[in-house]
């Protein structure tokens, strides 16, 4: 008996080392430093077309061209992971090489050390991807801090000129979609049709909460996210489950960048 004592402990001892190993090595690994670095190579060339702009003037860096114009970035999640992107500057600013197409998250996993994702459509043959709530802790985690400067601006600075548009769209959208709203048999319909290949759930959205979060409004041109896409990732998240823990994680952080503003509309 107490051999199996003394093995289990050992055994919890160990798991607590690598846990620890594991957290220490990720804060390492993404420092204020590197943090600079990745904005830096975000906003390096970044698709032009996902920001408030039709002509961008290239005399001079893309970022101070966005800030001081304050122009808002008008695109999604797709924006920011692919388009601009977040995955590319991974790899670029930490040297990873493996890459297998728009769709490969392979340098967030490797960085975080966390799957992004607990079932695809390409593996589990789901309609979407499920998020991961524990990659949404640690990207919690990993945000700059408002007062660290890339270039001459401050992470604040940029998000009131460029970013403020998207997180309060998504932050009105999760309110209007749990809050404001009965959606119990909006999910139930999605679910149901949502493997059926003519289901146009976006279209569905669009026709069923027309007129919704008008302050926000912009229409579907293939680049910009619309109202309706901003409730349909809600209810996704619903449905995979990362809903809570992502609203949390929001919550924190439109505290610290956007505290007025969300007092304003909770």
């Amino acid at each position: 008996m107490k051999k199996k004592v003394v093995k289990l402990t050992l055994l919890v001892l160990l798991a607590f080392v690598i846990s620890s190993f594991t957290i220490v090595l990720i804060e390492k690994r993404i420092t204020e430093e590197e943090k600079v670095k990745l904005v830096e190579e975000w906003f390096s060339s970044p698709y032009e077309y996902m920001f408030e702009i039709t002509e961008y003037n290239s005399s001079g860096s893309m970022l101070t061209f966005l800030v001081d114009g304050e122009y808002q970035f008008m695109a999604g999640i797709n924006g920011i992971l692919y388009y601009g992107g977040i995955i590319s500057s991974i790899r670029e600013v930490f040297s990873y090489s493996d890459y297998s197409g728009f769709t490969d998250y392979t340098a967030i996993e490797k960085l975080s050390g966390i799957k992004c994702f607990t079932k695809t459509e390409y593996e589990d043959n789901t309609a979407f991807n499920y998020l991961n709530p524990e990659i949404i802790g640690w990207g919690y985690e990993q945000l700059p801090s408002p007062k660290l400067k890339i270039q001459e601006y401050t992470c604040q600075k940029i998000y009131e000129s460029v970013f403020s548009r998207f997180f309060r769209m998504m932050t009105e959208a999760y309110i209007y979609v749990n809050i404001d709203n009965d959606t119990d048999k909006l999910r139930k319909e999605y679910k149901k049709k949502m493997y059926n290949s003519d289901y146009q759930g976006l279209s569905i959205i669009e026709e069923l909460y027309e007129g919704a979060l008008p302050q926000y409004y912009v229409p579907r041109d293939g680049t910009y996210m619309t109202t309706a896409m901003a409730i349909a990732f809600w209810i996704r998240r619903d449905i995979d489950g990362s809903s809570d823990e992502l609203w949390n994680k929001l919550q924190k952080f439109m505290k610290t960048y956007d505290k007025k503003w969300l007092k304003k509309i909770k």
